[in-house]
């Protein structure tokens, strides 16, 4: 991934040394990057928009995904907040009932494509629970 022509030299190092090594670390910087329009997908690859010296790094996997949570609109960070406290897996048909919003099935929508849930394996879905 860090290969790709558009990643500037500086960033690329910039990356692997903040990396460490953790494939999960540099997945989670190219979302978040993504996210925040500081590159973007080509052809080729990813492409720096702007200068290397502008792009803001965090240290850790879970500064990472910290930053990407507070970036998210009230509404799907909310649900998002809801699902932790009720644990690592949860119900669909649960978080929705507690949400009490009107919106809770697009907020599952947008968190699932932003990769922060993943409701592919509920069992209450499935009709197991």
């Amino acid at each position: 991934m860090l290969a790709a022509s558009g990643f500037a030299p500086p960033l690329r190092s910039l990356i692997a040394t903040r990396g460490e090594g953790n494939p999960f670390y540099i997945e989670e910087l190219v979302r978040s990057l993504r996210e925040t329009g500081a590159i973007r997908a080509t052809t080729a690859g990813y492409e720096l928009v702007g200068r290397v010296d502008e792009v803001a790094v965090p240290e850790s996997v879970q500064d990472l995904i910290a930053a990407r949570i507070d970036r998210l609109d009230d509404g799907p960070k909310e649900l998002l907040q809801t699902a932790s406290v009720i644990g690592r897996e949860f119900s669909h048909r649960l978080l929705v009932e507690l949400a009490h919003s009107e919106q809770a099935e697009a907020y599952l929508r947008d968190l699932e494509a932003s990769q922060l849930i993943d409701t592919g394996s509920d069992p209450f879905e499935r009709g197991l629970g």
